[in-house]
């Protein structure tokens, strides 16, 4: 068993977990030094160091309550002493005093002010990122909504086509332009057939695939030999949309 100071032994009463038996059994360890532990002059040494423990317990107790004890009164006392004074005018006869405590308190007090003022405008600089990042979300949304959009109407304006070319002949796929002329003449008169019908379904729904076909006349652009009999059928398409009018 290690070899205990009486610092170390004293220190053991201010420990929160402090075992009464365990300090005795220390304390005889030490003081017996190897003789025997319960024989009369053992027993003396530890009733003459009990005593001695007393003692200092004693010293101590009164060199809290006359030295430390007095030294918080005074550092309390202090805290209530005056650090500023100053008159007011002639015709008020009040002063503005100012303690330490006071003044203290006042420090505090300021910082809690300032802190708060930070932690505000803190809050206001994550409010205005929430907003730009919201807005941004929206943004991103609006435009891939618009991405939607438009892939959607290239898919409506292929199947369109599809439709167009393969109404007479469900099972070609390949057409050449002499084909591709015959197509657009029949539709053109089927159209003229129905514009002209008085009993036909209603014309809302004709004339609005009459759009839709008008808004198609750059699609073939870049496919020359395809382009000019579909600019021509898109101008006598137009013709007869304004004479229905």
């Amino acid at each position: 068993m290690a070899d205990y100071t009486n610092t170390e032994l004293i220190s053991m009463f201010f420990d929160d977990e402090f075992n009464p038996s365990a300090f005795i059994n220390m304390l005889i360890h030490k003081v017996t030094s190897g003789s025997q532990a319960y024989s009369k002059t053992s027993l003396s040494k530890v009733s003459h160091t009990i005593n001695q423990l007393t003692t200092h317990l004693d010293y101590t107790i009164t060199d809290i309550a006359t030295n430390e004890l007095q030294n918080k009164l005074t550092i309390l006392e202090n805290s209530n002493s005056l650090i500023n004074s100053s008159k007011l005018d002639e015709d008020e006869h009040e002063s503005l005093e100012t303690t330490r405590l006071q003044y203290y308190i006042n420090i505090l007090n300021n910082s809690i002010f300032t802190l708060g003022a930070e932690l505000a405008e803190i809050n206001k600089q994550i409010d205005a990122s929430n907003e730009n990042l919201n807005n941004e979300s929206i943004q991103t949304l609006i435009q891939l909504k618009q991405v939607k959009t438009n892939l959607s109407q290239v898919i409506q304006v292929f199947e369109d086509i599809i439709q167009l070319l393969s109404k007479n002949n469900i099972e070609k796929t390949t057409f050449s332009v002499e084909e591709f002329q015959q197509v657009l003449n029949d539709l053109l008169e089927s159209i003229k057939l129905e514009l002209n019908t008085q009993n036909s379904a209603p014309k809302n729904i004709l004339l609005n695939h009459i759009d839709k076909l008008i808004q198609m006349q750059d699609l073939f652009t870049n496919m020359s030999h395809f382009n000019s009999p579909f600019k021509k059928f898109i101008s006598r398409l137009i013709i007869e949309k304004e004479q229905f009018k």
